[in-house]
């Protein structure tokens, strides 16, 4: 796999810009073209055409040994919830969760004073839909609302 050397690929896409801006805008006097040059080759704060480099580790999400099976052995999650999941092939039972799916869940089952608003940031694809969606679906399946006038 083959790296890429991200400020020097910032610079030549500077460079780049900064030519074509000049070519592009037929500045012919060397004087306008110096300050354009250095005007748009600066900082994008100062009117740059290349803003800061902005660079952000994007790390895989872990695995916990918990799986939804684990959980429901714990009397975490609805049993019942997990076959279902399971058997409608939605969610299978001995998928290992990611470790921040496994706290929800976990933080979820606390007793209600106990339980802390959760934000929860992971990567694209790391399941963070299922991490706010399995407690909800838990709860749901755990406390069925009854329609009014029904029979219990």
């Amino acid at each position: 796999m083959e790296s890429t050397d991200s400020l020097r690929l910032v610079e030549s896409v500077r460079r780049r810009l900064v030519a074509l801006a000049l070519s592009q805008n037929f500045v012919r006097e060397r004087q306008v073209a110096d300050a354009c040059h250095a005007v748009w080759s600066g900082p994008g704060a100062e009117g740059g055409l290349v803003s800061e480099l902005w660079v952000e580790g994007a790390f895989a999400a872990e695995r916990s040994k918990d799986t939804l099976r684990t959980l429901a052995d714990s009397s975490l999650v609805d049993r019942a919830l997990v076959e279902h999941l399971d058997h409608a092939g939605l969610f299978p039972a001995e998928r290992k969760l990611y470790l921040h799916q496994a706290a929800t869940l976990r933080r979820a089952a606390a007793d209600a004073e106990d339980r802390p608003a959760l934000i929860v940031s992971a990567g694209t694809g790391s399941g963070k839909t299922e991490a706010f969606l399995l407690p909800i679906l838990n709860d749901l399946w755990r406390n069925p609302r009854r329609a009014a006038g029904c029979a219990a």
